[in-house]
């Protein structure tokens, strides 16, 4: 916008919009856009996993796209630990 580079969130939140999810199409001298959604702006965007799932990515690469530094490991030992053995 005005020649600087903005996420969708940011776009989102300068805007007031509903969701990340939206597209823009100028019609004259206006800009009308529309929104998919009610996104919170925090978390996983199910249509993006999904595209991303569709274009063959993995759900660890997915879940690392979406939140930055994580690490997926098994829950078997803590699951362990919670469970009461007889």
């Amino acid at each position: 916008i005005n020649g600087k580079k903005l996420k969708g969130r940011e776009v989102r939140e300068k805007l007031d919009l509903t969701s990340t999810d939206f597209t823009w199409v100028r019609k004259g001298d206006q800009i009308v856009i529309t929104t998919k959604g009610y996104g919170h702006g925090v978390g996983m965007s199910q249509y993006g996993a999904n595209f991303m799932a569709k274009e063959g990515k993995t759900y660890d690469q997915i879940v690392k796209y979406y939140y930055r530094g994580v690490k997926i490991s098994s829950a078997t030992a803590f699951l362990n630990k919670l469970t009461v053995k007889k």
